[in-house]
């Protein structure tokens, strides 16, 4: 990609160049540049990819260095679009003074970028699930042991969901739970990874062993005393709170204040928050789905007893707080 663009501009009457991809975050993610300085290497770009072109100029511009916009190609492969590529010129008006033999030259050019970045992204892909493949096969066979009791085949299930060499399994902790059916209703029988509790013990009608996150929400956690804990957002976009330090005993020793900061919407709508709509469910336990403003519905967290937890299922994992460098937290 790299060696491409920088043909692509001694071909053509520019000055510099950039190739953007789609990160996983829904931003553009630089992906190389030609003439250019420092280019921001992350910009929020609307979900339209239509709309790429007016949010990425302003900011690019700072480090264009007296360039104007020249060109911008969308790179997509059938359907789909990948990224984008931004061309710059010293001169204002390059792109109504440009040939059309230039104008087919920098189309075909984007053409062949578009697909050797169609070519990168799969094959990254494929990369990935490889990796995740074999990790599954691993975990399978450290589970499989001849001769392996159950205590033994939980702990390798958390060693495996806290292993930094997968980043879709790199949680900072993990708890497993076997579960059995006593009574009409539902125990732990064992316990592996971070769960505190006790591990054996009967599980209450609304009790819930845990909730995957699918969501980051950072919490500020002052000092006793302290009013100003955070500075620098958007009115509204800190909601501050009081929270009691409570001891084993139940007793009050202390109330801290705590700031919860909202994600700024790039949309000029205001921060995002998401209240917490309690549902049950058919077996009296509940789950918790966070609706959004406009009526968008944030992804649910679930319980974690299995897969068949309405009859009581074998067991239930569950994983949280993820350092992986592109997965985001399930």
């Amino acid at each position: 990609m790299a060696t491409g663009l920088v043909e692509l501009v001694r071909s053509a009457p520019i000055e510099a160049a950039a190739i953007y991809e789609v990160a996983a975050t829904g931003q553009l993610a630089l992906l190389t540049a030609q003439g250019l300085s420092e280019p921001p290497s992350l910009v929020p770009v609307p979900p339209e990819s239509s709309r790429w072109e007016a949010a990425l100029w302003p900011a690019v511009a700072p480090t264009a260095a007296g360039l104007q916009p020249a060109g911008y190609f969308a790179l997509a492969s059938g359907d789909q679009v990948h990224g984008c590529l931004l061309l710059l010129s010293d001169d204002p008006l390059a792109r109504v003074r440009m040939a059309p033999g230039t104008l087919r030259l920098l189309k075909t050019g984007a053409d062949l970028l578009a697909g050797a970045l169609a070519g990168h992204r799969l094959l990254e892909g494929l990369a990935d699930a490889n990796r995740v493949l074999g990790a599954l096969s691993r975990m399978t066979s450290a589970m499989l042991q001849p001769g392996s009791d159950r205590r033994q085949v939980l702990e390798a299930l958390v060693r495996h969901l806290t292993d930094p060499e997968v980043p879709e399994f790199d949680f900072e902790l993990a708890s497993v739970f076997l579960l059995e059916d006593v009574d009409e209703g539902l125990a732990v029988r064992m316990a592996a990874g971070s769960e505190p509790l006790e591990q054996q013990r009967g599980l209450a009608p609304d009790d819930v062993l845990g909730f995957v996150a699918r969501g980051w929400q950072p919490v500020v956690v002052g000092a006793v005393g302290s009013t100003e804990l955070v500075v620098g957002y958007e009115p509204g976009q800190v909601r501050a709170s009081q929270v009691p330090a409570i001891r084993a005993d139940g007793t009050v020793v202390a109330t801290v204040p705590v700031c919860l900061v909202s994600r700024r919407d790039l949309r000029g709508q205001g921060p995002r928050r998401a209240e917490p709509d309690l549902r049950p469910l058919r077996d009296g336990r509940r789950r918790a789905r966070d609706r959004r403003p406009g009526g968008e519905r944030a992804p649910e967290g679930r319980p974690g007893p299995g897969p068949d937890a309405g009859r009581g299922g074998p067991g239930g994992c569950r994983p949280g707080g993820g350092r992986g460098r592109d997965r985001p937290p399930l």
